[in-house]
C-alpha cells in the first residue's frame, strides 16, 4: 500500500512542477464525491441525458494538458479509470484561465484487479478551466456535462 501511495505522490508531484495545476485553492471549489464507476473507457453511469448534455470527452492512457474550454454554473466533470498495469494512479487538476487552481479534482490509486475507481466533480460558478491528467500504468476517460 506504500509503494501505491507514493505512486499517487509522485503523480501529484509532477502535476505541480509541471506546473499545469497550481497547489493553491480557489475561493469557489466544486465538490467531490469518489465512488465505484463501470469500466474504462465508458463514463461513469450518472449521467442523466433528460438533464445534462456531454460537450466534451477526454480519454486515454498518457498524460494530457487540455486547452481551456467553458464551462457553466453547476456542469458535471465525470471520469473513471482503470489499472493496465501494476502500481497505477491517476491525477486530475483543474485550473482557471488566471491561473488559479480548482487543486485535484479527480484520481487515486487504480486496483490492479481491474476494479474501476471513479467519480463526479460539481463546478460551482460559470468558469474557463483546464484539466490536467496524470496516469501512471492506466487508462482514464472523462466526460464533461452541462445542464
Amino acid at each position: 500500500m506504500a509503494r501505491n501511495s507514493k505512486r499517487l505522490i509522485l503523480a501529484i508531484g509532477v502535476l505541480c512542477m509541471l506546473g499545469l495545476a497550481a497547489c493553491g485553492t480557489s475561493s469557489t471549489p466544486g465538490t467531490f464525491q469518489a465512488k465505484t464507476a463501470t469500466p474504462f473507457p465508458p463514463l461513469l453511469a450518472t449521467h442523466t441525458p433528460d438533464k445534462f448534455g456531454t460537450v466534451l470527452e477526454f480519454s486515454g492512457t498518457t498524460n494530457e494538458h487540455t486547452g481551456f474550454f467553458h464551462v457553466p454554473d453547476g456542469a458535471k466533470i465525470l471520469w473513471s479509470g482503470i489499472a493496465t498495469g501494476d502500481n497505477a494512479t491517476l491525477a486530475i487538476g483543474a485550473s482557471n484561465r488566471d491561473g488559479s487552481s480548482l487543486g485535484l479534482i479527480g484520481g487515486g490509486n487504480l486496483a490492479s484487479d481491474g476494479t474501476p475507481l471513479g467519480g463526479t466533480y460539481v463546478v460551482h460558478g460559470a468558469r474557463d478551466i483546464s484539466l490536467q491528467i496524470a496516469v501512471v500504468n492506466g487508462g482514464y476517460s472523462i466526460g464533461v456535462e452541462i445542464p
